[in-house]
């Protein structure tokens, strides 16, 4: 079921690509089409994951649940991101120049950083936990590849906050923020497994 409804939601991705464009890379739209692409992702990890496990029932334990909450908390500082990103458009359309576009998406800005810091402690803290509990071997790995992808994210945050919006940080954070998701979907999937 999940690879049938992850190519559905495929075609209407593609739909509503169309729709983007059509209203102009409106941020709202340009929100939604980032959150779908990352869901249909998370969908496919999913079927990645179950096809090479057995079928036993599982159930998410304290672990697991605090990886769903990360998830959670992450694709809501990605909302914010994509609002932050069409802000600046909208300022830089303006005409305001670059080294100033962002200065004046105010509080929405305030926010995503905000999140970025609670995501990254988040991180952190589950990491820290996964050790103290000797988790199992495959559950560290993942919960260090989060911590790792979630300083590299902020760094780039830093980098693009302070280095007049380079095209280059802003192509590195969408791309990290991706597959910090990925990797937290795939950390949730493994303490499913494991039971934890």
């Amino acid at each position: 079921w999940t690879i049938v409804a992850a190519l559905l939601l495929t075609g209407f991705q593609g739909w509503l690509g169309g729709r983007v464009v059509a209203h102009e890379l409106a941020a709202w739209i340009v929100t939604v089409h980032m959150i779908v692409a990352l869901v249909i992702v998370q969908m496919l990890l999913f079927v990645t994951v179950e096809a090479f496990g057995n079928t036993e029932d599982r159930k998410l334990k304290a672990i697991g649940w605090a990886t769903f909450a990360l998830i959670v908390l992450t694709l809501v500082q990605v909302g914010f991101g994509t609002q932050v990103r069409g802000a600046v458009d909208t300022a830089l359309d303006a005409g305001v120049t670059r080294d100033l576009a962002l200065g004046t998406v105010g509080r929405l800005d305030v926010l995503h950083r905000d999140l970025a810091f609670a995501v990254l402690a988040g991180c952190a803290v589950l990491s820290i936990w996964l050790l103290s509990r000797r988790a199992p071997a495959a559950l560290i790995r993942w919960s260090l590849v989060v911590l790792s992808l979630s300083v590299l994210q902020v760094g780039l945050g830093a980098v693009m906050a302070y280095g007049s919006l380079l095209p280059a940080a802003q192509v590195g954070h969408l791309t990290t923020a991706s597959l910090l998701l990925g990797a937290e979907t795939v950390l949730l999937l493994t303490a499913w497994r494991q039971g934890v």
